[in-house]
C-alpha cells in the first residue's frame, strides 16, 4: 500500500522507502539512459504528429465521402481512393471516416482525440460504448478520464460487459412489450428459468432484414446476404427475460425505449467480476439464452433484432451460410421426427425452438442453425465433468484471472503459469492473493529477468512495473498510473 501511495503522489515506488529514511531525492538518469529517454520522447512526439495528420485526413475524407467526390478523382469508392492515392488500407480509411462522423456528437471526446490524449482505438471504444446516447460534457469527461490511461485489453473486456448489459436491457424491453400487449401462448415450457438475465451478447440471429419487433410470423426467413465478401447477419433477438435491476425497472415503465447506455464506464469491481472463467460457464449462458428464446417463440412475444455485419472473405461467407443452412435443415428434420418422451426431454433446445416455429407454421430462421452450431461446440468443449484439475489451487487462480496473462497489455492465453507475487524464498505463502496467472514469456524472461516487477495483492491490487527502472511505466489493474518518460 505504501508503494501505491507513492505512485499516486508521483514518487518512485521502488525508492519510496529509502527516501522516507534518508530524505534524499532520486538521482536523475545519466549516460545511456538519458539518451534513451530523449530518443523515446522524440519518437512519441513523432507519433503525436502523425496522429494529428491522420485526424485531419479523416475529416477531409469524410467531407469528400459526404459530397460523393470520388468519381472526380477517378475512383469508385472511399476504399479505392485510399488504396490508390494514399497508400492506406481500405479498412483504415473506413475507420477514420467512421470516427470523424461519430465524433461530431461528442465534442469533448473529439478534443481529447485531437490533442493526442486518446488514441484512435480508445476513441472508437468510447464511441461504441456510448452509441445512440446523448452525453453531457461532464459525462464525456468521465469517459475520457477512464479510457485515456487504460490498456486496450481491459477496454475490450469492459466492452463485453457493456454489450451484455445492453442486451439485457433490450430483453427487458421485449418482455415488457409482451406483457403489455398480451400473449398467445398455448403452453409454457416446463422447468424453464427465464429470470437469469445471463445472456451472451455474441449470440446471433442470422435472419437478414430490417430491425423488427414482432413474433416469428412477422420475421423474414430468407437466407443471409453476402455482398462483396461480407456476410450480413442479424444478432439474435434479445430474448432473455432478466436484466439488471435498473434496466428492468425502466423497461417496465417505458416499453419500447431505446437501448440503455451506461452514463459511466464500469468500475474495477465490475471488471474483475467479469474476468472469472469457470468450466461450464459458457454452456450455462448458452442454455439460458436458448431457454429465453424458446419462451419468446412459444408465446409469440416481441423479439428485438439488431443487424450485425461480418466482414469476411467471399469464399468464407459462402461456406458459413452453407454450414448454417445445412444445420438448420438438420434441426428441422430432427424437430419433425417422432420421439419418445425421454428423447424429447434430452432434445437440444435448438430442436425445440425449430419445432415451435414449425408448429406455428412459420419458417425457421437461420439463427436457429447458428444456435445448433454453438451447441455442438459448447457442449463438447465446455463440459465441466471433463475438467478434472479444476479443484487445484493453480487452476482456480487461472480461472479467476480469466484464463489469460495478467501482465498489462498482454493477451496471451497459452502457456500460462502461476507466479508468486511475493517469492516463496522471501516467505511468500501459497495463498490465492499471492498468486496470479502469467504467460511463460512474462514469467521467465521479464519478471525473473529483471525487466518487470509485480507487487501487491491479486487480483485487484497488483502494482506492475514494465521496463527497466529508469525507463519504466507503472500500472495498476491494466491502468497506466505513471510513466518515467
Amino acid at each position: 500500500m505504501r508503494q501505491l501511495e507513492a505512485i499516486e503522489h508521483g514518487d518512485d515506488p521502488e525508492r519510496s522507502d529509502e527516501r522516507e529514511t534518508a530524505g534524499t531525492k532520486p538521482s536523475a538518469p545519466r549516460g545511456r539512459s538519458l539518451q534513451m529517454l530523449q530518443i523515446v520522447r522524440i519518437l512519441r512526439n513523432l507519433v503525436r504528429y502523425e496522429n494529428s495528420i491522420e485526424l485531419r485526413m479523416g475529416a477531409l475524407l469524410l467531407e469528400q465521402h459526404e459530397r460523393h467526390a470520388w468519381p472526380a478523382f477517378g475512383c469508385q469508392s472511399l476504399e479505392e481512393y485510399a488504396e490508390q492515392r494514399l497508400g492506406w488500407p481500405g479498412s483504415s480509411a473506413r475507420r477514420r471516416v467512421g470516427a470523424a462522423r461519430a465524433l461530431r456528437r461528442v465534442p469533448v471526446v473529439r478534443s481529447a482525440y485531437e490533442s493526442g490524449r486518446l488514441t484512435l482505438e480508445q476513441t472508437e471504444w468510447i464511441i461504441r460504448a456510448t452509441r445512440k446516447a446523448t452525453l453531457s460534457d461532464a459525462e464525456q469527461r468521465e469517459w475520457v478520464a477512464h479510457a485515456a490511461p487504460v490498456m486496450m485489453k481491459r477496454l475490450r473486456e469492459e466492452n463485453r460487459i457493456l454489450e451484455r448489459h445492453r442486451l439485457e436491457y433490450r430483453a427487458a424491453v421485449a418482455r415488457a412489450v409482451t406483457m403489455r400487449h398480451g400473449t398467445h401462448a398455448k403452453h409454457a415450457p416446463a422447468n424453464m428459468d427465464t429470470g437469469s438475465g445471463d445472456t451472451d451478447a455474441r449470440s446471433a440471429n442470422m435472419d437478414a432484414g430490417p430491425k423488427t419487433a414482432g413474433g416469428p410470423a412477422k420475421q423474414g426467413a430468407g437466407p443471409a446476404n453476402t455482398d462483396a465478401g461480407s456476410a450480413n447477419t442479424d444478432r439474435g433477438p434479445a430474448g432473455a427475460s432478466g436484466g439488471p435491476p435498473e434496466a428492468s425497472g425502466s423497461a417496465a415503465r417505458a416499453p419500447g425505449a431505446a437501448p440503455k447506455c451506461f452514463p459511466l464506464p464500469p468500475d474495477d469491481a465490475t471488471w474483475l467480476r467479469s474476468l472469472a472463467r469457470v468450466p461450464g460457464q459458457t454452456r450455462n449462458r448458452l442454455l439460458d439464452l436458448e431457454g429465453a428464446l424458446l419462451e419468446r417463440v412459444l408465446i409469440r412475444g416481441a423479439m428485438l433484432e439488431e443487424r450485425a455485419v461480418l466482414r469476411v472473405p467471399e469464399w468464407l461467407a459462402r461456406d458459413l451460410l452453407s454450414c448454417l443452412t445445412t444445420l438448420r435443415a438438420c434441426v428441422c428434420k430432427e424437430a419433425v421426427a417422432s420421439r419418445s418422451a425421454a428423447e424429447e426431454a434430452r432434445a437440444l433446445l435448438s430442436v425445440r425452438i425449430a419445432a415451435a416455429y414449425l408448429e406455428q407454421k412459420a419458417q425457421v430462421p437461420l439463427w436457429v442453425g447458428l444456435l445448433a452450431a454453438l451447441e455442438i461446440c459448447v457442449l463438447e468443449w465446455d463440459d465441466p465433468r471433463r475438467k478434472t484439475a479444476s479443484s487445484t489451487l493453480q487452476r482456480r487462480v487461472i480461472e479467476r484471472d480469466g484464463c489469460r496473462c495478467t501482465a498489462p497489455g498482454c493477451t496471451a492465453r497459452r502457456n500460462l503459469q502461476v507466479n508468486h507475487i511475493q517469492e516463496r524464498s522471501h516467505g511468500g505463502p501459497d495463498a490465492a492473493w499471492n498468486l496470479h496467472a502469467v504467460c511463460a514469456a512474462h514469467h521467465l524472461h521479464y519478471i525473473h529477468g529483471g525487466r518487470a516487477r509485480v507487487r501487491g495483492r491479486a487480483p485487484g491490487n497488483m502494482l506492475w512495473r514494465l521496463g527497466r527502472p529508469e525507463l519504466a511505466q507503472w500500472f495498476v489493474n491494466e491502468r497506466r498510473i505513471r510513466s518515467m518518460i
